[in-house]
């Protein structure tokens, strides 16, 4: 199920909201365990509920399954608390 109200932009919002962090930060190519974490999870969010392929370039599969893992054992919510 895609969350309806999301775009790219409006889910790293939402990411950077859940972890304390700014959009800019985000987007960054900081390699800190943080930032890694955070996009990992807007990656695995972007291709899980937004539909957005991904590429090995962009989004690499690990980055992806990391923030499954991520979300699932922070029980972090895409959907506003």
């Amino acid at each position: 199920m895609q969350a309806e109200r999301y775009d790219l932009e409006n889910l790293i919002q939402r990411v950077a909201e859940i972890m304390d962090m700014s959009p800019e930060q985000i987007m960054n190519s900081g390699k800190g365990r943080k930032s890694v974490h955070t996009r990992s999870v807007l990656c695995y969010w972007a291709t899980d509920q937004l539909g957005i392929t991904a590429r090995a370039d962009i989004e690499p599969k690990p980055a992806i399954s990391r923030g499954k893992e991520l979300v699932k054992v922070q029980s972090y919510s895409l959907l506003d608390a």
